[in-house]
């Protein structure tokens, strides 16, 4: 569990490589904690400046995802990056730190 955010983060890992290139995988407990927890980091103002510097180039969503988060990624103006994937069946992480 994140020390911070929404309580229905289930577990958190963030990602950079040396371009200056990011990415998060965030596994949420259910679609509410989904909303919640994008409702209040985008609420946090230190989070102000990162997407206003930040271009975000695409929102993977693994699992079902359901209207209210669609809706939620439209009025954020995110809909055209948003690649539903559906459910996992496998994975790995491999570290080459």
């Amino acid at each position: 569990m994140c020390d911070e955010g929404h309580p229905g983060i289930l577990a958190c890992r963030f990602f950079c490589s040396g371009r200056a290139e990011g990415r998060a995988v965030v596994t949420y407990a259910d679609p509410g904690a989904w909303i919640g927890h994008h409702d209040l980091v985008t609420s946090w103002s230190e989070a102000a400046a990162p997407r206003a510097s930040a271009d975000l180039e695409e929102v993977l969503l693994f699992g079902p995802a359901t209207a209210a988060m669609l809706d939620w990624l439209a009025r954020m103006g995110l809909e055209a990056k948003v690649r539903l994937i559906g459910e996992p069946v496998a994975g790995f992480l491999r570290w080459n730190g």
